[in-house]
């Protein structure tokens, strides 16, 4: 089954609290969301490391979003929590496996993976803030997505 991991779940719920113009504490955030204080810290120092959220320190610290949730795609969340997005093992970039040059399959997954990554980076942190529904999603024929 593919599914996205609960932290990956938590942590787009974490970001949503979040803007570009105002700083929010860890607490506050675990205050709204009913989210655990150490898993709220957790989320949001692996969002700081991947450069989606901004740290500040103080007594008036806390987080903010690094750039606007217009410009926060759904595959940056995944990566930051769960590192790049592959469907299989054999459609991350990094993969080597004792059967690709023979396997029938190979060329396929890394088609999906693709696919699934494209419709993924079209939905922003803003789209899920605001509850925009997603419209249609149209999986184009390989030829006309230039693969």
């Amino acid at each position: 089954m593919l599914r996205i991991s609960r932290m990956t779940d938590y942590g787009t719920i974490v970001l949503s609290q979040l803007n570009s113009e105002n700083v929010t504490s860890a607490d506050n955030i675990s205050n709204n969301t009913s989210i655990a204080k150490p898993t709220v810290s957790k989320l949001l120092k692996a969002f700081t490391q991947k450069g989606l959220t901004i740290s500040e320190r103080g007594n008036h610290g806390g987080y903010s979003l690094a750039r606007p949730s217009k410009d926060i795609n759904v595959v940056e969340i995944i990566d930051a929590i769960e590192g790049p997005l592959a469907i299989t093992k054999c459609s991350s970039n990094d993969s080597i496996c004792d059967i690709e040059n023979d396997c029938l399959t190979v060329n396929i997954w890394k088609d999906i993976n693709e696919r699934i990554s494209s419709v993924l980076s079209d939905i922003t942190l803003h789209d899920i803030k605001t509850s925009k529904k997603v419209s249609k999603i149209t999986f184009h024929k390989k030829n006309e997505l230039g693969l």
